[in-house]
């Protein structure tokens, strides 16, 4: 099921062309990499060209295979205004505590399976860094490219106070774990409990030399624009499943569906049958991908993952997983925690 949601997923071509630029020397070269993933040569002279997350992904294990470090120095390649209005956002904030607000609010205008969660503690701030589908291979992949386009972003907005900032990864040290430090600039910590990134608390009232009101209104207009496009792209399908990607946990039934896309509950599901999936399908592909997410990205137990995505009976939640998946919620833990 999950396979599906990549062939649905849009995202910019423009970080592809980007990292094609630092390994790829002829045209020759160009076509071996595209081969076999869909994408033309000439869609890379397109900056507004999008591409499927399966493709994406298809073309970061590629390039991998060529440049153990490909994803890390794609991250640290790609500067603020690369990343569309998200970045102008981000640019035109007043303090770097809103450019964070923004990042984590409208990072799924880049990537919709990305997230960002940011919080504060009495000294440190925190920037959790999550994917919300089990990409597999290119999990390590894509944690190095969006860790290390965070630590632009840290260099670029705190410029001489960058400092006393540690990255932490939830996996083993890759092979090329000697890049990490040379590449981010700062300590790294592997086998973490999470994905993150931390720094002094004080860093946030940093005032942002470009910070314009009216600027930050317009690129803030577009990332929204961006997201109904997005729920239009997808159709009700992937509307449906936005929305539920939305919710923290007890999702809604079709009624309530209906009533949140601002349609009829006899609309939606003649909406549903003509796409060929059923309501429930949907809610129950959005908890695979949930409780995927949930088990091998934090540390709860089975029994508050199933708390949190709706079951009261963590038997019925185990039967469903492995409905799903083939595999009980611990075997599948184990085999892709630290893959």
């Amino acid at each position: 099921m999950q396979d599906k949601l990549l062939e649905m997923v849009p995202v910019p071509l423009s970080y592809m062309t980007i990292m094609i630029r630092e390994i790829i020397h002829n045209e020759q070269e160009v076509v071996e990499l595209l081969q076999g993933t869909g994408i033309e040569p000439s869609s890379l002279l397109d900056p507004d060209c999008t591409i499927t997350l399966a493709q994406q992904l298809k073309l970061f294990e590629k390039a991998a295979k060529q440049d153990a470090g490909i994803a890390l120095a794609l991250g640290l390649k790609a500067n603020i205004l690369t990343h569309g209005p998200l970045g102008q956002a981000m640019l035109s904030s007043e303090t770097f505590r809103d450019a964070l607000k923004v990042l984590c609010k409208y990072a799924k205008t880049r990537n919709p399976v990305v997230q960002y969660d940011f919080k504060e503690t009495s000294k440190w701030a925190v920037l959790e860094f999550s994917q919300m589908v089990d990409l597999k291979g290119a999990r390590i992949l894509y944690t190095e490219g969006s860790m290390a386009t965070v630590k632009s972003f840290l260099k670029f907005f705190l410029a001489e106070k960058f400092k006393d900032i540690t990255f932490y990864f939830s996996y083993l040290p890759p092979t090329h774990a000697d890049l990490y430090e040379e590449l981010l600039e700062c300590p790294v910590v592997f086998s973490w409990t999470k994905d993150q990134v931390t720094f002094p608390l004080e860093y946030l009232d940093i005032p942002m030399p470009l910070a314009e009101a009216t600027a930050l209104d317009i690129a803030l207009l577009q990332c929204e624009g961006f997201i109904s496009q997005a729920a239009e792209d997808f159709g009700v399908v992937g509307r449906i499943k936005a929305t539920l990607f939305e919710l923290e946990s007890q999702f809604p039934d079709l009624k309530k569906m209906a009533s949140l896309l601002n349609m009829t509950p006899r609309t939606l599901s003649r909406h549903l049958n003509e796409s060929g999936y059923s309501f429930q399908s949907i809610v129950n592909e959005v908890l695979e991908i949930r409780a995927c997410h949930y088990l091998i990205n934090s540390n709860k137990s089975v029994k508050e993952i199933a708390s949190i995505l709706g079951y009261a009976v963590v038997s019925n939640f185990r039967r469903a997983f492995k409905s799903w998946t083939g595999e009980s919620p611990n075997v599948y833990q184990n085999k892709h925690k630290q893959a």
